[in-house]
């Protein structure tokens, strides 16, 4: 068995995890992160960077390496029905969007936390985890496929490993079991033809059906993201049928498609959606991300959540360990038992302040986007009010409020300049 310590153990290195881990470690923390999967990897996601995000990751000095990814620079969103209206949804204040490959998106933000200092475990599965307390160090235990057995031990422990966070669970902070049967499937697609400034929405009762574009490298401008939202009873048996179902709505999406699209790599599922948890914070055990309580992004808030959730742990984290690193991240230590409560306890509030605008939006999205009475008319407003979608695509962007240059860095106004 290995033992290792820290002063912050992460589980989970997806953006939540990665940004939190590369914060902390800037701020002179020692942080050790374990994830059961190797990187590069596929994952089940939209794949749209959000304004909101863009400009987080520019304060967590992270955006030059997603920017080395290549990704496709995204202006708005354009919704359409199934009985054929349409809206266009820009971004306001020049605010970009943007279209990646989870693959070398996440595995950027990690490299960027290992060179910040934070020691990475890769194919490690946590199992179990003790909260902690005031005088007991937090610990998580696991395994490799090997049989390699671990144990981390830390002042704090961070759980960002996802919708079905064994740590949330360990730790008995989920409220209750999914009711919502809602699931995914997720395509890397090839195609030519639909301009690739832009995600597309086609919104209609029980199914969503998303379409972004992706890099794929030099001369393969013809890679995107296909997502297929199913719920109810339609989600049943959905890995069998999807494509079909995918197919056929691909063209309502959008009619200008050169050839028809066809599927590279995939599917990749996701779901159930309903999550909730009734605690972020349980002795020195944190939740971010969608670890903290998923709800479903239908307007691509997911990682801006991970990364805002990030930004308000590690300040959190930070403050509540009373006295500094004290030695350095590859040498053992003794846990430090000294654990200030009141800044934990103030990022459950921050957290609850940060999303609970978004959910509420969410949930008026979702009550419009599920009633065709409401779906059809709805859209013919925005179709003619451009100011109605630059004002919708705004907060569901997270675009900051006094505009798209908030808390932007010269990284930033670089990529927007290079994409237009």
């Amino acid at each position: 068995m290995t033992t290792l310590s820290a002063e912050v153990i992460v589980v989970g290195g997806g953006p939540a995890g990665a940004a939190l881990s590369a914060e902390l470690a800037g701020r002179g923390r020692s942080v050790l992160l374990a994830d059961r999967a190797t990187f590069p990897r596929p994952k089940a996601c939209g794949e749209c960077v959000n304004p909101g995000a863009v400009a987080a990751l520019g304060r967590l000095g992270l955006l030059s390496g997603v920017y080395a990814t290549s990704p496709v620079t995204l202006r708005g969103w354009e919704l359409v029905t199934p009985g054929g209206r349409s809206a266009w949804a820009a971004f306001p204040g020049g605010a970009r969007a943007l279209g990646v490959d989870r693959r070398t998106f996440d595995a950027a933000l990690l490299a960027e936390a290992r060179r910040r200092g934070v020691r990475v475990i890769e194919g490690v599965r946590v199992r179990h985890v003790v909260a902690g307390s005031s005088d007991a160090a937090a610990r998580a235990s696991g395994d490799r496929h090997s049989g390699e057995k671990y144990v981390l031990e830390g002042d704090i422990l961070v759980g960002a490993d996802g919708l079905r966070s064994v740590v949330a669970r360990e730790v008995g902070a989920l409220r209750r079991r999914p009711r919502l049967r809602k699931s995914s499937l997720t395509w890397r697609i090839r195609g030519f033809g639909p301009t690739r400034d832009r995600g597309r929405l086609l919104l209609a009762s029980g199914i969503t059906v998303g379409l972004a574009p992706v890099p794929g490298g030099p001369g393969q401008d013809d890679r995107w993201n296909a997502t297929l939202v199913v719920e109810g009873k339609g989600s049943e048996g959905l890995r069998g049928r999807g494509w079909a179902l995918l197919r056929d709505r691909l063209g309502r999406l959008t009619h200008d498609w050169v050839d028809e699209p066809r599927p590279e790599a995939g599917p990749w599922g996701s779901g159930p959606f309903d999550c909730p948890t009734s605690a972020v914070v349980v002795g020195r055990t944190l939740l971010v991300g969608d670890a903290a309580g998923y709800y479903d992004p239908l307007t691509g808030q997911g990682i801006f959540r991970a990364l805002r959730g990030a930004e308000l742990a590690a300040e959190a984290i930070d403050r509540a360990l009373k006295r500094p690193r004290e030695s350095s991240p590859s040498e053992p230590r003794r846990v430090t038992r000294l654990v200030d409560r009141t800044p934990l306890d103030g990022y459950a509030r921050s957290l609850a302040r940060a999303f609970s605008p978004g959910r509420r939006v969410q949930r008026a999205v979702e009550g419009v986007v599920s009633r065709p009475a409401l779906r059809e008319p709805a859209l013919a407003i925005l179709g003619r009010w451009p100011a109605g979608g630059r004002l919708l695509a705004g907060v569901t962007g997270d675009v900051p409020a006094a505009g798209a240059g908030v808390g932007m860095n010269e990284d930033t106004r670089r990529l927007d300049a290079d994409g237009g």
